[in-house]
């Protein structure tokens, strides 16, 4: 038997290509649909990073939202509610952009964002860190970044209507099941995550 990275492998157990419906199979009915998805998600990461089981891509912050604080003076970052930090400890400082943490003695950004724009009770903005010169991170479908990985994330559902439909906070390496379970309901539109210790924003969720 083969083991990855202390993981067993499903190809190495010859688990066939419609794994999910196999899984599912020992459940009754979709009611156990996320069931079934957990144990896959739990036992084969391969099959979920693969995509078999998984259906969301997380997006992370444009950089051209940010570039411009840097040329800025502290004063002009203080009335853009900004200001420049040198990070003390990693992990600590979080990226929206790259979505990894920046580097003890890295000089980064830390800027009032208004994640949640919408006209409703729910628009919301808070502090968000951003490193200079990266470039938005291109994350595979599936993927969930060990920025959130290593973290307890906050889960945030929105219809539509950008009206609040469902919350739940999981551990970073339970995300990907978490993200699953919650777009199983058809209200869900998207999806937003925050780092659950201090409530900032990290990253917005779409179905793929």
């Amino acid at each position: 038997m083969i083991v990855s990275g202390g993981v067993l492998s499903a190809a190495a157990l010859g688990l066939p290509s419609d794994a999910r419906a196999a899984v599912q199979h020992l459940f009754i009915g979709r009611k156990n649909r996320v069931g079934a998805d957990w144990v896959i998600g739990y036992l084969f990461p391969d099959i979920t990073n693969g995509g078999i089981v998984m259906g969301f891509q997380i997006q992370s912050l444009a950089a051209e939202n940010f570039e411009h604080l840097f040329a800025l003076t502290d004063a002009e970052l203080a009335q853009r509610q900004a200001c420049k930090m040198v990070v003390t400890e990693n992990p600590g400082a979080p990226c929206r952009v790259s979505l990894v943490d920046a580097e003890v003695g890295e000089t980064v950004i830390l800027t009032h964002f208004t994640h949640q724009p919408a006209n409703t009770p729910y628009h919301a903005s808070h502090a968000v860190y951003v490193r200079e010169g990266v470039s938005a991170r291109t994350i595979a479908e599936n993927e969930v970044p060990k920025v959130l990985r290593s973290r307890l994330i906050s889960i945030r559902s929105f219809d539509e209507e950008h009206m609040m439909v469902g919350g739940d906070v999981a551990p970073g390496e339970d995300l990907a099941a978490a993200l699953t379970a919650a777009f199983e309901s058809d209200a869900v539109s998207y999806i937003h995550l925050h780092f659950a210790q201090r409530g900032c924003f990290a990253a917005s969720v779409s179905r793929s």
